[in-house]
């Protein structure tokens, strides 16, 4: 019953069979018995977020205030409130640290306190009087019984007579004292098996033991293997086996054959139907010897699924519509027909709104105007959103206007992408800070290493990125306990920086820049991370910091042997949006050089610019170093960036975010974030 109930549940619902389960669970087996064992795991760990999001997220408990869960959950994911822990000899409750630096979370503060007090009180009860005590003092605090489901009033009403009985025992024998007593009543519940009365009729689904006595139309057996059926009755099973054997002179009572006969006796209508399969969830079986095997397996699935709506209608699909090899089914389920009507009616729904310029579009126009548009009206481009609508206008779409982000409602250590962005603060920090000093970029060539003055305005800068940067308060506490390696790490980051770009001068950090083209729809925007002077070359170096891969491609088509009149694939749109901004501003700036940096390996991919392909070539020292790319090579690349601007321009204008199966194909489509909201491609009897 385990194993199979909740398939067969499934299955007799899907085909609208009326059933009933008749197979008793533990009380804290159920979702609204497992509350006192769901308790104890919150305060016995701390209060760690998977304990709290179990007990909170238990939608069989009749919690009150649902918007403080929701809220509390929300801020334990974000603030990486994973668990507390002990530091320097004191206890620290992560919690308490993170809520109570954020003060816009006081209403998730105030019901985290409450139930962090109310939740100590009830597990560290003394007695089971303080338990029933303590526990209905937390249900009127935290749940609406008014509003609560009758099955689940039910379980915990059953569970509160259990704590009862186990109340008499402790007033009878009051000498007699459990060393835990919310830990007994937890275990004791586990003991305790549980079936509701209903008054449901259909097939009565039984474990096979109980069902063997019970005459009935028909009798089916599901999993009737070999392990499945034994039923072997041992006497004295509280000895060894060698003793029961010495004790007893006989072999224990095999009685398998006879839960067989009896079954068999009791289907009165039809012969007792038994089914094993030999590969199960957890390996492989073999049916039972007592029954003789007829093997189905070799059978046509027509023949397996004759009668089944779901099958026919799925081999109708498979087909196509208009296959005549596969006609619409004779039949189908009332859930079927219901589906199908829901589907017409959203199609309809939609037809007429893209018709009669609906609300829908009014509502998403709206959303577009106020995103991606400027109070001027003009059209705001970045690379990034280049980059999102030439991958798929409907990503664009989801993305960056109806806001859909894929849910994790786990906690995490420390945000994946934390480490990366601390680099890169930490690089900016450094950088700022050379610039209001007037100093070039450094490091000691005979000792590969920073002198004193550069060094220690890298660590302040550290210091500053680890406070400043947007982490939690655990993932900060726990930066600082591993700032020494981290120094260590960023420092050899740092002197790779300055082997590639020694000398050189920061002219700009961090700088926003905003162009809006004459004559034009729309404006540029984008933010430049850092901009180099180099005085010995009297060029300027553009560079961006990565704290992942460098994007590719980097060019539109091989800028060493160009081809004209062909079609390559899109570039990467960051680098020629940066390089149109800065030749654009007042005053405009030549950057005759750019490039990546990145962060982690320490590592510069050139773009452009030959001054600055020598520069990482001579630090790299590559056998084969790549060859410059020069301002006038990487003009077809400058030009398809304009080209890609000026449609995007047009496609935002006229709302049109339709797709392509050459732009958007099955791979596209199936490994996109957004493919089950979008529902374009599918999987049907294994075929795309």
């Amino acid at each position: 019953m385990e194993s199979y109930g909740a398939y067969i549940d499934r299955e007799l619902e899907l085909f609208q069979i009326p059933h009933v389960m008749r197979s008793a669970k533990a009380l804290s087996a159920t979702g609204a018995g497992n509350f006192f064992s769901q308790a104890k795991q919150c305060v016995s760990d701390g209060f760690s977020f998977s304990s709290v999001k179990k007990l909170l997220l238990n939608t069989e408990l009749p919690w009150k205030d649902g918007e403080s869960i929701r809220q509390l959950i929300s801020f334990g994911k974000a603030n990486n409130c994973i668990c507390s822990f002990s530091y320097d000899g004191k206890n620290i409750d992560v919690w308490n640290e993170s809520l109570r630096r954020n003060s816009s979370e006081k209403r998730a503060e105030d019901f985290y306190v409450s139930l962090h007090e109310k939740l100590t009180r009830l597990t560290g009860a003394q007695t089971f009087s303080e338990i029933r005590e303590r526990y209905f003092d937390f249900r009127e605090t935290f749940f609406d019984m008014e509003n609560c489901p009758e099955k689940s009033d039910r379980i915990i009403s059953r569970c509160i007579s259990e704590l009862s009985a186990l109340i008499d025992l402790e007033q009878e024998f009051p000498d007699c004292r459990a060393p835990d007593c919310f830990s007994f009543f937890t275990k004791y519940l586990d003991g305790k098996a549980y079936l509701a009365q209903t008054e449901e009729r259909g097939v009565q689904i039984l474990p096979y033991k109980m069902g063997a006595c019970a005459p009935f139309a028909c009798h089916i057996i599901a999993d009737a293997s070999q392990s499945a059926l034994s039923v072997v009755y041992k006497e004295l099973s509280f000895l060894r086996d060698d003793k029961r054997k010495r004790i007893l002179n006989r072999e224990d009572a095999n009685v398998t054959e006879d839960f067989l006969r009896l079954y068999a006796m009791n289907s009165y209508s039809q012969p007792v139907y038994c089914t094993a399969s030999a590969k199960t969830f957890t390996g492989y079986a073999q049916a039972s010897s007592y029954l003789i095997e007829n093997n189905r397996t070799k059978e046509s699935a027509e023949e397996l699924h004759a009668g089944d709506f779901y099958f026919a209608e799925k081999k109708w699909f498979a087909g196509g519509v208009d296959s005549k090899n596969s006609p619409f089914p004779e039949k189908i389920s009332i859930s079927q027909k219901k589906s199908e009507a829901r589907w017409e009616e959203c199609q309809d729904k939609g037809n007429e709104s893209r018709n009669s310029g609906g609300t829908a579009v009014l509502v998403l126009s709206q959303k577009i105007q106020k995103i991606h548009f400027t109070e001027s009206g003009k059209i705001r481009i970045s690379e990034t959103n280049l980059k999102r609508f030439y991958q798929c206008p409907r990503f664009w779409l989801q993305k960056t206007v109806s806001g859909l982000e894929q849910q994790n409602n786990e906690a995490e250590l420390m945000d994946y992408f934390a480490m990366g962005n601390l680099y890169h603060k930490i690089l900016e920090l450094y950088c700022t800070e050379l610039k209001k000093k007037n100093l070039p970029v450094h490091y000691e060539a005979e000792k590969n290493a920073l002198n004193d003055n550069y060094r220690q305005i890298l660590l302040q800068s550290i210091d500053n990125a680890i406070q400043i940067e947007k982490n939690s308060f655990l993932a900060k506490e726990l930066l600082k306990t591993t700032k020494t390696a981290l120094s260590a790490e960023i420092e050899k980051t740092v002197i790779k920086f300055s082997q590639i770009f020694e000398g050189c001068i920061v002219y700009e950090m961090e700088k926003e820049c905003f162009y809006e083209i004459p004559g034009k729809n729309y404006v540029c925007t984008g933010r430049i991370d850092c901009l180099l002077y180099d005085d010995s070359a009297a060029e300027f170096i553009l560079v961006d910091f990565k704290t992942s891969s460098v994007p590719q491609p980097l060019y539109y088509g091989n800028p060493h042997e160009p081809e004209e009149n062909e079609e390559f694939e899109l570039p990467d749109f960051q680098m020629p949006m940066y390089l149109y901004l800065l030749e654009n501003q007042n005053p405009p700036v030549e950057a005759e050089n750019c490039g990546f940096f990145s962060v982690k390996a320490g590592e510069c991919t050139p773009v452009t610019g030959k001054t600055l392909f020598e520069r990482v070539n001579a630090v790299s020292k590559k056998k084969n170093p790549p060859e410059p790319v020069l301002q006038e090579q990487f003009a077809p690349t400058m030009q398809k960036f304009k080209e890609c601007m000026e449609l995007y321009a047009q496609k935002i204008t006229g709302y049109d975010f339709s797709v392509t199966n050459e732009n958007q194909d099955f791979n596209t489509c199936n490994s996109c974030d957004f493919r089950a909201v979008c529902r374009r491609v599918f999987n049907i009897s294994r075929q795309d």
